[in-house]
């Protein structure tokens, strides 16, 4: 199959098969976010439509099935403080829980009408084991990552054993998927990976600048370490499948925003009446979105879905369907 090809199929097969009739949750910081305007964008690219649950909207009228739409109001439900279910929040952004919910209202995922997709966002940091509790069990496949915001690997390890551990607990149920997204690539000039707070707040004058790395840096930064920690706790837990993104990210050096973050930057002192300053941010971590580039993501996401509890249902699926057309024919 040419490549093209082969990129639109796992496309299709994520959109109208893997992922149809599951609630997709993506976890994580910043970067995750990216992660999930992304497969927004790429949802729209395919030819589907994307119905957000706001209060007022009719998800039946939108061509939601009824299924659907109860599941999608159940996962608002569950987010909301207070609720039945006791979600551990006690405040919209509750620092000792993680209770942070993307986009507003809180909670609101996206419906997909023509398969039954609801995906989500969950939005934090860092991990904590009561929070991720409560996501787990909101969800069918969940793609999760923490790590950029982490400066003590002891405390990182601790971490990632506990949340592995809950992964593949998840993994292991049928219908179910666990996903751990690797930490990508940055390129800061001369360590690939932050170092200092001087790299990205710039001094007046100085101009943004990412750069390539070299293969000493690219094979031994900051990133690689954790990358790597996550990797010896997921090898205990074969259930857990990991999205490769630091291999495709490490030649990448020109798709990051840049300067990009001074204009938002500019504009929230310009509120408050602050004096232009401008080049004082450097943003060598987040990256500007392609088409291209998360054709390959998408496709790596469907070969390791395909290996999971949710991949192996689809695919029994499809062979009782071909036997059941060979005895019709």
């Amino acid at each position: 199959m040419p490549r093209g090809a082969h990129a639109l199929h796992a496309q299709a097969s994520l959109a109208r098969g893997l992922l149809a009739n599951k609630t997709v949750l993506f976890v994580g910081d910043s970067i995750m976010g990216q992660v999930f305007d992304a497969a927004r964008c790429d949802l729209l690219r395919w030819g589907l439509h994307l119905v957000e649950t706001r209060e007022g909207v009719d998800l039946l009228a939108a061509g939601a099935s009824a299924a659907a739409s109860e599941r999608a109001h159940a996962f608002v439900a569950a987010t909301k403080l207070g609720t039945a279910g006791g979600y551990p929040c006690t405040g919209s952004k509750d620092s000792a829980t993680g209770c942070v919910w993307y986009p507003d209202p809180p909670g609101a995922p996206w419906v997909v009408p023509e398969t039954g997709t609801i995906v989500g966002f969950k939005g934090w940091h860092k991990f904590k084991a009561g929070d991720a509790a409560a996501w787990l069990a909101m969800a069918d496949v969940v793609i999760v990552n923490y790590a950029l915001h982490y400066h003590n690997k002891t405390e990182y390890a601790e971490d990632m054993a506990g949340l592995l551990h809950l992964l593949g607990t998840h993994a292991a149920r049928r219908g179910k998927a666990s996903i751990f997204r690797e930490t990508t690539a940055q390129h800061f000039i001369g360590t690939g990976s932050f170092a200092s707070i001087d790299q990205a707040h710039l001094q007046l004058g100085s101009r943004c600048s990412c750069g390539p790395m070299s293969d000493e840096v690219a094979a031994s930064n900051e990133v690689v370490r954790l990358n790597s920690i996550v990797a010896e706790a997921a090898a205990r837990h074969h259930a857990v499948r990991t999205l490769r993104m630091y291999d495709i990210t490490v030649p990448r050096h020109k798709m990051h925003e840049e300067s990009f973050c001074d204009f938002e930057a500019e504009a929230d002192r310009r509120r408050k009446g602050a004096p232009p300053r401008p080049h004082s941010c450097c943003d060598c971590t987040h990256f500007c979105y392609t088409p291209q580039f998360w054709a390959a993501v998408w496709d790596r996401l469907a070969s390791e879905l395909e290996q999971t509890h949710v991949g192996q249902a689809v695919l029994h699926g499809h062979h009782a369907h071909s036997h059941q057309a060979g005895g019709a024919a």
